[in-house]
């Protein structure tokens, strides 16, 4: 017989840094409930091992409510944002049942990826990429994939550079800025146009003419002593 923390951490899942929303308790339709009963029996096609997860009927029935639950208070609510998760969830390596955290994390980067947005690790790389380009003369070389991708590097490029953040800092407001960004984009709201001012070249002159220019400054000169001009 388990413990109920055992049996807590059966529900939740093993993703350490997974945290439970606090928020009231979420609200079930008739419709939800169908949704998890038919997101349960596709997840354990996918997941052959799934029966490990789950010592009793008991555990699965509880595990079935606290994920539905959860998936509502984080808002994955839609049949469209579940079905990215079970995509990605088909990708998945692993034979065992997925935590809930997991499964949102799945839901999460599926919506990134919709919108044409980069996952963390991907933007924090372009991020690396993209400081070495700015600031010099072949800034404008730096080829973004898309406007959403723009956006979130510069934006985060020149945050980091007023503030100097850690790597750690970085991570941190990347991922929140990832996360507005994808509200911003759901809720229907443009990205504001970004201001990318071409740097200004350096003129230059070759020996050649620099001589003759200087040659000819100093004829106007001895013009003017004797008089000439």
């Amino acid at each position: 017989m388990k413990s109920a923390n055992q049996i807590a951490m059966s529900l939740i899942g093993s993703d350490k840094n997974y945290k439970a929303p606090q928020v009231a308790k979420a609200e079930v339709t008739v419709e939800m409930n169908k949704t998890i009963d038919l997101l349960f029996t596709r997840l354990k096609t996918i997941f052959p091992a799934w029966r490990s997860a789950f010592s009793s009927d008991f555990e699965y029935n509880e595990a079935k409510k606290y994920w539905l639950e959860t998936l509502i208070n984080e808002r994955i609510t839609s049949v469209a944002q579940i079905r990215i998760g079970v995509e990605r969830a088909r990708k998945s390596e692993s034979p065992f049942f997925p935590s809930v955290g997991q499964f949102i994390e799945w839901c999460n980067e599926g919506a990134l990826e919709s919108q044409g947005m980069p996952l963390l690790e991907e933007l924090l790389e372009r991020i690396k990429q993209y400081s070495r380009y700015h600031g010099f003369d072949n800034q404008q070389e730096f080829q973004f994939k898309n406007k959403v991708e723009q956006y979130l590097v510069f934006d985060l490029y020149c945050r980091n550079k007023e503030f100097g953040w850690s790597a750690e800092e970085l991570r941190k407001h990347a991922k929140a800025f990832l996360k507005a960004t994808a509200d911003k984009l759901a809720r229907g709201e443009e990205l504001p146009e970004l201001a990318l001012a071409l740097p200004e070249k350096a003129s230059f002159i070759s020996p050649e003419e620099q001589k003759k220019i200087n040659l000819n400054g100093i004829a106007l000169a001895r013009a003017a002593l004797k008089g000439d001009f």
